[in-house]
């Protein structure tokens, strides 16, 4: 007779179940896994209230001139945008997707997404499917803010890789 177990470690499994119900208040928490997962029909639809120009408009920030800076191509700046806009939204929770094949730039596109939001000091938790994909991302993302810190590394402690 024979028995075969199969073990797994269980940290990552356990950190995952904590960050997805750390909050008191789990039904945000639950509107976002719903969101994700699309259990709602309706969730697919954009807010009609708030646009990407409204967003440019009201950009205080001046995140045009990092788009600028970034070599983006009009398809990529149009995915940043339409995620800081969906960010800037108070009606209604989103999720966007950035997705192509190899070689269409989702790297610099999430690279300079993570830039821009970190310019609007919003915290951002980023994964990705693969170790080099991470450092790949994280690489890119720390050259955009050294760029544009006055004092060489000043600041980089905000940023946990």
């Amino acid at each position: 007779m024979l028995f075969a177990v199969n073990l797994m470690n269980l940290t990552t499994n356990t950190h995952i179940w904590q960050a997805l119900h750390s909050s008191l208040d789990g039904s945000k928490n639950m509107k976002m896994i719903n969101k994700v997962l699309q259990t709602d029909s309706m969730s697919k639809e954009r807010c009609s209230i708030c646009s990407i120009e409204d967003t440019k408009k009201s950009d205080t920030l001046n995140l045009q001139e990092a788009m600028c800076n970034s070599n983006l191509n009009p398809s990529q700046e149009t995915a940043v945008w339409s995620c800081i806009t969906a960010r800037e939204c108070r009606h209604q929770e989103s999720v966007n997707l950035i997705w192509g094949p190899p070689g269409t730039g989702k790297t610099k596109t999430v690279g300079c997404l993570l830039f821009a939001l970190w310019k609007m000091k919003c915290c951002t938790l980023t994964c990705a499917p693969t170790n080099n994909a991470v450092l790949e991302v994280s690489k890119r993302f720390v050259s955009l803010v050294t760029g544009l810190l006055e004092y060489d590394t000043y600041g980089l402690g905000d940023i946990v890789c």
